[in-house]
C-alpha cells in the first residue's frame, strides 16, 4: 500500500481541531487516493457535488490524492476550477447502469483508488462499490435520511447506504445524531460542516451594490429581500418567502436565485399575490455573488435544511438574515450568525420583523461584522478539507492497520 505517515502526524490529527491541524505535518510521503462520486457536472443538480468540488479542490495540499466523478453526463460548469481533477462516466440515466454500471468499479480500479467517498444518492453506486471495490467507503450525509412514513424505497435506499460506508461524514450535528438514531455506528461517524471561500463571497462596496442591482434590474434606492436555493415549495418553502414578501410595503423589491420543478407555481403565486412586477426570477446564478450584493437580507424559508449553504455565504457577504425556525442542522448556523428566527411559521409576523430592521444601525452592522467573522475562522473550504484530510488519515490507518514507519 502506497499510504504512510509518521506516528507524530497521526496523533497530532487526532487531538487537533481543523484551525489548529499544521499542514505540513500532515503531508504524507506519498499520496491517498481517493475519488469521490458525485451524480451530474451540473451546479441546478443542488449543493452536494458543490461540495464535493470544493474539497477536492483543497485536498492535494494535505497529500491526498482527490478526484471528482460524474456519474451521468458530460464536463459542465462545477468542474470548471478542477477540470484536472475530474472523470466523466457519461451514463445518461440510471437505466443505464445494468449495462454500463461496471465501468464504475473498472475505473476505480485503472485509477488505482484506496477510497470511495459518495456524495451521490444513487443506490446501484452504492451496491457496486460495496460487492465490487476493495478500498475505504466514505459516505457524505447531506440529508439526514428518511422521514417516518417515508415511501419504503427511500428507506431502502437508506439502508442500502448505511450498509456501503465504513465511515460516515455528516454535515452537521444535527444530521450525524439522525444517521445514529437511524442505527449507524456512533463509532464511525463524525461532523464536517460545510463551508464558503471568503475570498469568492465578501461584501459589497457601494460600487459593487449598484452594479449588482443594474445587472439583476433593480431600482438603486430600493430594498431587496433574497431567497436562493432550489426552487422547491415542499422543502424548501419558497412559496413562504413569496407570502412574507407580499407582507413588506411596496418600496421592498425580491430576487430568487435558482432552479426546480416549482418555477412555474411560484410565478403564478407571485401574480395571485399581486407582487409579480417586484420579484426578479434569476434562475441559476453560478456563482450567486451578484445576488448577495444586491440585497438587504437574505430569507430562509425552509420546512426542512440539513446546513444550509445560502447561509454561510450570506454572513461571507456581511449580509442580515432572517427564518423561520424550522427542522436540521441550519438552525445552529442561524443561531451563531445571530439571524432573526420567527417561532412560528407566520409570513406576515416574518415580515413585521424585517420591516422594523434599521440595516444602518451600528447594532446591525456590528452583527453583519461577526458573522463574517465567524465564517471565515469555523466555516471556510479550508478549515473542512483539512478536517477530512485529518480523517481521512486516521481511519485509514485504522481499518488497513498500518504501522507507522
Amino acid at each position: 500500500m502506497r499510504f504512510r505517515e509518521s506516528l507524530p502526524a497521526v496523533c497530532l490529527v487526532r487531538n487537533l481541531a481543523a484551525s489548529e491541524i499544521d499542514i505540513v505535518s500532515l503531508r504524507p510521503s506519498s499520496e491517498m487516493r481517493v475519488i469521490h462520486i458525485c451524480q451530474r457536472d451540473d451546479s441546478a443538480t443542488g449543493g452536494a457535488a458543490r461540495v464535493a468540488v470544493e474539497l477536492v479542490r483543497r485536498l492535494p495540499r494535505y497529500g491526498i490524492d482527490s478526484k471528482c466523478l460524474f456519474v451521468y453526463g458530460g464536463q459542465g460548469d462545477l468542474s470548471r476550477d478542477i477540470s484536472d481533477r475530474a472523470l466523466w462516466l457519461g451514463l445518461e440515466s440510471a437505466k443505464d447502469a445494468l449495462t454500463q454500471g461496471h465501468r464504475l468499479l473498472e475505473l476505480l480500479r485503472n485509477q488505482d483508488a484506496d477510497a470511495v467517498h459518495h456524495h451521490d444518492g444513487l443506490s446501484w453506486t452504492h451496491v457496486l462499490t460495496r460487492l465490487g471495490f476493495k478500498g475505504m467507503r466514505y459516505g457524505h450525509a447531506h440529508l439526514d435520511g428518511p422521514q417516518v412514513g417515508a415511501p419504503f424505497r427511500h428507506q431502502f435506499a437508506h439502508w442500502v447506504h448505511c450498509k456501503t460506508y465504513d465511515r460516515l461524514i455528516a454535515v452537521s450535528e444535527t444530521t450525524r445524531q439522525a444517521w445514529i438514531g437511524a442505527g449507524f455506528p456512533e463509532k464511525n461517524t463524525t461532523c464536517i460542516p460545510n463551508g464558503v471561500d471568503t475570498s469568492k463571497f465578501y461584501p459589497p462596496s457601494d460600487q459593487d451594490r449598484i452594479e449588482a442591482r443594474r445587472e439583476l434590474g433593480l431600482p438603486e434606492n430600493s430594498r431587496v429581500l433574497l431567497s436562493v436555493g432550489r426552487l422547491h415549495v415542499g422543502m424548501k418553502g419558497t412559496d413562504d418567502f413569496l407570502r412574507v414578501f407580499s407582507h413588506l410595503t411596496p418600496d421592498w423589491w425580491a430576487v430568487i436565485a435558482g432552479t426546480g420543478s416549482d418555477e412555474s407555481l411560484l410565478r403564478s403565486l407571485a401574480n395571485d399575490l399581486g407582487v409579480a412586477g417586484r420579484v426578479r426570477f434569476c434562475g441559476l446564478v453560478s456563482p450567486p455573488l451578484p445576488c448577495y450584493h444586491a440585497a438587504d437580507m437574505l430569507a430562509v424559508t425552509s420546512h426542512y435544511e440539513p446546513f444550509g449553504l445560502m447561509v454561510v455565504e450570506a454572513m461571507a457577504c456581511g449580509l442580515p438574515i432572517a427564518a423561520f425556525s424550522t427542522t436540521g442542522g441550519v438552525m445552529e448556523l442561524l443561531s451563531r450568525s445571530s439571524a432573526i428566527v420567527c417561532p412560528q411559521r407566520v409570513p406576515g409576523a416574518l415580515a413585521k420583523l424585517i420591516q422594523a430592521i434599521d440595516f444602518h444601525s451600528p447594532e446591525v452592522l456590528g452583527t453583519s461584522l461577526a458573522a463574517r467573522e465567524l465564517a471565515k475562522m469555523e466555516y471556510s473550504w479550508d478549515a473542512a478539507s483539512a478536517t477530512l484530510a485529518a480523517y481521512y488519515q486516521t481511519t485509514f490507518f485504522h481499518r488497513k492497520k498500518i504501522l507507522p514507519t
